[in-house]
């Protein structure tokens, strides 16, 4: 991957669980968008945040059938910090779209 690369991601999260996605070392991406989960499967997601693989901070609580993304915001992540979403009782899908910038 260069500077310039559109970064898209799909992953599978099991019930009670959470993932992160953490670029390379020396990596920047900047996030527009990550999505989860389609109709009433999406209820009761937990959160979409940062961590730094110890200390996770939800950003944005995603806990209404109706949100099923958040297009339109933008956060940074590297190798330090980065994605993690948090999961309830229901396995589910998730995405993210960005761009690296470094």
């Amino acid at each position: 991957m260069a500077k310039g690369d559109i970064i898209n991601g799909l992953a599978a999260i099991a019930a009670s669980a959470s993932t992160s996605f953490q670029p390379a070392a020396g990596v920047e991406i900047i996030l527009w968008y990550t999505s989860y989960g389609i109709g009433a499967s999406a209820q009761g997601v937990k959160a979409v945040g940062l961590t730094n693989g110890t200390q996770k901070t939800g950003l944005i609580a995603l806990e209404a059938a109706t949100e099923h993304g958040t297009n339109g915001f933008r956060m940074g992540i590297t190798n330090a910090i980065f994605l993690s979403w948090l999961n309830d009782a229901t396995a589910k899908d998730f995405g993210y779209s960005g761009i690296q910038v470094k």
